[in-house]
């Protein structure tokens, strides 16, 4: 994964794991990557999964400065910590341009997605 630097969309549907290193490897190709425009990140799976998605993401996204736009699907941020995650998503990445939502769960807590856009800074799609 980390030769495939040149790749302009990348998506996925896929659980991480933590033990051998998935994560850690995903973050450092989403960091290294200087061509990646949009991600997409099809969830759907139980919380613990889905934290270490949003976990490798911010990791990898917050020094990125190519991706433009992020697509979530089936993330169900209604998990308390799960809406923290996602807060501090897209607070670390604040040049989104495009930002997507598809069959997302958020319950009582959409105030997590109100905190992190305002602090996007070139947002111009939001689904």
């Amino acid at each position: 994964i980390h030769q495939a630097t040149s790749v302009s969309d990348l998506h996925l549907h896929c659980s991480l794991n933590e033990q051998d290193g998935a994560d850690t490897v995903l973050a450092e190709m989403l960091q290294e990557s200087d061509h990646m425009q949009r991600m997409f990140w099809h969830g759907g799976m139980a919380t613990e999964q889905e934290e270490v998605i949003l976990n490798c993401l911010q990791t990898g996204l917050a020094l990125n400065q190519s991706v433009q736009a992020l697509h979530l699907s089936k993330f169900d941020f209604s998990a308390n910590r799960l809406r923290f995650l996602l807060k501090n998503l897209l607070q670390s990445k604040v040049d989104l341009r495009r930002l997507t939502f598809l069959f997302c769960h958020f319950g009582p807590n959409i105030a997590c997605l109100l905190d992190g856009l305002k602090a996007q800074q070139q947002l111009q799609h939001l689904k």
